[in-house]
């Protein structure tokens, strides 16, 4: 099933390469292609997509009744899913496919815990994971202080200077 006039205005086209809608329990199926390259599922309850691109590129779509978000990220070294986070799942994909000899470098990538792409998975990959572990998430914004604070502190320090001073003035 394809969009109306084939595509859209913007510069993505999703085609529909199938759709199973069951309204009785809301659950949605759909296979969706994204540049060519087939998305697959990866949430049981059918509300996210991700796809592997190479090198650590993952294509992120996320769907609501009322919204589409898609995403393009570059993980971190360490991040075997595309989820934004360094966590205990990617360490569990490392050891399940802890290759040091690179036996299965014919299969070996990102997803497999081979972060360097040297075809096998070794202590120079489980240094990335450990480096970046960030079980939290990981891309946030970080704090900046707000100008308000640090005339604050400015002004702290001329007054705790000021007293310095006057202090050691001899008194006449």
């Amino acid at each position: 099933m394809n969009p109306p006039g084939g595509k859209h205005r913007a510069s993505l086209t999703l085609h529909l390469a199938s759709l199973t809608l069951h309204l009785a329990f809301l659950t949605l199926h759909l296979t969706v292609n994204y540049e060519g390259t087939p998305l697959t599922t990866h949430f049981v309850n059918g509300d996210s997509f991700r796809s592997h691109q190479g090198a650590g590129r993952f294509r992120n779509m996320t769907y609501t009744l009322t919204t589409v978000v898609l995403q393009n990220l570059f993980a971190y070294p360490g991040e075997t899913e595309g989820d934004r986070d360094v966590d205990i799942t990617d360490f569990n994909v490392m050891a399940t496919n802890f290759d040091p000899s690179g036996n299965n470098s014919a299969t070996n990538d990102w997803t497999t815990a081979d972060f360097d792409e040297d075809g096998d998975v070794d202590i120079t990959d489980f240094n990335s994971l450990a480096t970046n572990f960030a079980p939290g998430g990981y891309g946030g914004t970080s704090a900046v202080p707000e100008p308000s604070s640090l005339v604050l502190l400015l002004l702290g320090f001329v007054s705790v200077m000021r007293v310095f001073i006057c202090c050691k003035r001899p008194l006449v």
